[in-house]
């Protein structure tokens, strides 16, 4: 039997199975649509990141009306120990969140949520008398190749997060540029002048000095590609819960191949025809480039059996002479 067009009844019963089925289409899009961003790529490690770890230190201040966030210091520790796979929290818990974006593509490419002792603070009647506390904390993250964009978040009643803190941060901040480190070892060499180990530079010797840098360089980063997929392995192994007996293999494997290399190293800065020189000799305090140390060897710059520097010697020796009197 055909359909009756002219039946009002007809007409609203099919409006109504209309409305519905749009519902239907729309409570399927909501859900499904935060499934297909969380099923988003997550992104690459090693495009991003470095096998190593980046803390920020800042402090959070504040009562239960207000709270201030101001970086404090940034260090640099060794390999990162998080997963190089799930860069990026989805679960969604925490008060908090740390965020890391690229400046450029503005593209979040880690997270992670969490709680805080200021938090808690904040619910106290202390904090509700308008009593201001500081609390310092600090945020693990993997440390960056490039500048990146970190950012504090918070919820608000309506469990919506919002920015109350950013920041442009780099892996070379640990002595941002144009400022001079305190170390006594280590100089921006930005104004020559007033070198701190001026009066212990060998004589004639050139500044910068031009010591062998590309060819430690070359092999300084053959060893650390190396390096990071030997700790990945290790970290894959006790992952998947492999024997004990396997993952001590790997592990001695891996420092047979570390004190090799710190002996390939030893070696070739004991060929160096600056040995034992006194100059400025680019590549310290974790950087490659834009800072120098007094001397091509030394305790403090690679590993082994070898005595301080000449520059060190002298700054441990005014130290020890001043508890002395």
């Amino acid at each position: 039997m055909g359909r009756n067009c002219n039946d009002p009844g007809r007409i609203l019963r099919d409006s109504k199975e209309l409305k519905m089925k749009t519902c239907y289409i729309l409570a399927a899009w909501l859900v499904l649509v935060p499934f297909f961003l969380q099923a988003q790529p997550e992104p690459a490690f090693e495009d991003i990141f470095m096998d190593k770890t980046m803390r920020i230190d800042y402090f959070h201040i504040g009562d239960a009306n207000s709270e201030i966030v101001t970086v404090d210091h940034i260090y640099q520790y060794g390999i990162w120990a998080g997963s190089r796979v799930k860069l990026i929290d989805r679960f969604n818990n925490g008060l908090y969140y740390v965020k890391i974006f690229d400046p450029e593509s503005g593209r979040l490419v880690y997270s992670r949520g969490f709680n805080s002792y200021f938090g808690e603070y904040q619910t106290s009647r202390p904090a509700a008398e308008g009593i201001k506390m500081t609390y310092h904390e600090s945020a693990l993250i993997p440390c960056p190749r490039k500048i990146i964009r970190f950012s504090l978040e918070k919820r608000d009643r309506k469990n919506k997060l919002h920015e109350i803190f950013s920041s442009s941060v780099a892996y070379n901040e640990f002595y941002p540029k144009g400022i001079e480190p305190l170390e006594p070892n280590i100089t921006a060499f930005s104004d020559p002048g007033n070198l701190k180990w001026k009066d212990l530079l060998d004589k004639d010797i050139a500044l910068p000095t031009p010591w062998e840098k590309a060819a430690y360089d070359e092999l300084d980063y053959a060893w650390q590609k190396q390096r990071a997929k030997m700790n990945d392995r290790i970290a894959e192994l006790k992952r998947t819960g492999a024997p004990a007996e396997e993952i001590n293999k790997a592990e001695q494997e891996y420092s047979r191949k570390d004190r090799e290399h710190s002996q390939k190293v030893d070696e070739f800065l004991a060929k160096s025809r600056y040995r034992g020189k006194v100059g400025v000799y680019e590549g310290a305090g974790y950087s490659s480039q834009g800072l120098y140390r007094p001397m091509v060897d030394c305790i403090m710059f690679s590993k082994g059996s070898k005595p301080f520097c000449k520059v060190c010697e002298a700054s441990i020796r005014k130290v020890i002479q001043h508890y002395l009197e």
